[in-house]
């Protein structure tokens, strides 16, 4: 059985016509986009309009399934050690910090990427030093994006943690099981969604910038599979 890294979300898809189409205003006169938003939840859209993009990282991780020795699983934290190296990264640093304190987010209880190292740490790995891309924030806006996608896969691992357990045994679990975060980190990113609403073009940086997030999650897992192929080949 495979389990999504988010899989607490289910999706029902929805379409919202071009603000700029001949269908865009509802019989109100007001755009339709804006109906939407009263009626449709941002975080709601949100998930639809990025569940491709989280489909296709639930396909490449293929979790609890590719993990099946204990190599797999140190192989499996180095990968989220790249991926959340990356993005905490672009989203953590001091230039950042009053945009979030505005944003009523207290930053510091995000980071997740101690409790990966602890974990490798444990298990006897480093991992290797590699260039780091930058994601090319632009925005406060597209820097909650990149939260809200760490903090919905955050959600989504703690149910991993006991089946990983059953099947191999005693692990360092801190990363899968959220030690550390904040106790109400995702209900923080959620207060910042909603106070966006209405507001049309933050919610498209949210979009940016929650795409851009699940592209490095992707690209390191692919990494991650493509190098699994030739050792097992």
């Amino acid at each position: 059985m495979r389990l999504c890294l988010g899989d607490l979300c289910r999706i029902h898809r929805r379409t919202v016509f071009p603000p700029n189409s001949r269908f865009a205003r509802d019989l109100t006169g007001a755009p339709v986009n804006e109906v939407v938003d009263r009626v449709v939840p941002f975080s709601q859209r949100l998930r639809t309009e990025t569940a491709d993009l989280h489909h296709a990282v639930e396909a490449v991780a293929d979790l609890p399934g590719s993990v099946r020795t204990r190599a797999d699983y140190g192989d499996l934290l180095l990968t989220f050690h790249a991926a959340h190296s990356r993005i905490e990264g672009a989203i953590l640093g001091p230039g950042w910090h009053r945009d979030w304190r505005a944003l009523g987010i207290d930053i510091a209880g995000h980071r997740q990427l101690s409790s990966v190292t602890d974990d490798l740490t444990a298990l006897g790995l480093v991992p290797g030093a590699r260039p780091a891309t930058g994601l090319g924030l632009t925005s406060a806006a597209q820097a909650l994006g990149c939260l809200y996608v760490v903090e919905g896969s955050a959600i989504g691992r703690r149910v991993l943690s006991p089946l990983l357990q059953a099947k191999l045994g005693d692990l360092p679990t801190a990363f899968f099981d959220g030690v550390g975060r904040h106790p109400v980190a995702w209900r923080a990113v959620q207060r910042s969604l909603a106070s966006l609403t209405g507001d049309l073009g933050q919610q498209q940086a949210v979009l940016v910038g929650a795409k851009a997030a699940f592209g490095i999650f992707l690209e390191e897992l692919r990494r991650r599979a493509t190098n699994r192929g030739r050792s097992r080949g």
